[in-house]
C-alpha cells in the first residue's frame, strides 16, 4: 500500500480503507475538543525463540492461532493538549501546552470529565503497532520531518517539545 503527502501537509492513504482507519471518525465533544474516535480492535504478537518480535496484527476481531488481546474503543486528541482555564484541551490552532508535570496533565484531563484522562501505554501500543503496520518503520523521524504548518513537509514551523 501507498501514500501520498500532499502540498498542504494532508496525506491520502490507501490504509484508509482499511480497518482500523475505515472505521475511525474525527468528532467533537460537547466542550469543543475534537478527536479521533478508534474502534474496537484486537492485536497480537509473536517472537521468535530469541524473544525478537517476529509479527504483530491489529484487527477488527480476534482470529485463530495466537493469542489477541482486545483494546475497547477509546478516543485520541486530535491535536496536541493545550490548556485553557486549568482544563487539557485538543484544539485546532492552540499553542501545545509543554514542561508540565504529569500529575498537572491529568488533573487537566480529569477537568473535562471523569471519562478524560491521558493516553496509556495499553492504547499507545495499538497505536504503535498501527504506525508500524502503516508505515512500516520505527522511526517516525523519517516520516515526520518535523513541519506542523506550511507546504507540505518542507519548510514551515518546526515541531516543539511536549
Amino acid at each position: 500500500m501507498g501514500y501520498t503527502i500532499n502540498n498542504d501537509g494532508s496525506i491520502n492513504s490507501d490504509f484508509d480503507n482499511v480497518f482500523p482507519w475505515n472505521k475511525t471518525e474525527l468528532i467533537t465533544d460537547e466542550n469543543g475538543n475534537e478527536f479521533i474516535s478508534f474502534p474496537q480492535m484486537f492485536f497480537r504478537v509473536t517472537a521468535d525463540s530469541s524473544y525478537n518480535i517476529t509479527t504483530i496484527a491489529v484487527s477488527g476481531a480476534p482470529h485463530e492461532g495466537s493469542e489477541w488481546y482486545e483494546v475497547k474503543p477509546f478516543w485520541y486528541g486530535r491535536y496536541g493538549g493545550s490548556v485553557t482555564n486549568n482544563v487539557l484541551e485538543s484544539r485546532r490552532g492552540a499553542t501545545r501546552k509543554a514542561s508540565l508535570t504529569r500529575a498537572n496533565f491529568r488533573a487537566y484531563a480529569k477537568a473535562n470529565g471523569n471519562n478524560y484522562h491521558l493516553l496509556d501505554l495499553y492504547h499507545k501500543t495499538v497505536l504503535n503497532f498501527l504506525w508500524w503496520i502503516e508505515w512500516a518503520t520505527k522511526n517516525s523521524a523519517t516520516i515526520m520531518t518535523g513541519a506542523i504548518s506550511g507546504s507540505g513537509t518542507a519548510g514551515g514551523t518546526s515541531s516543539c517539545s511536549t
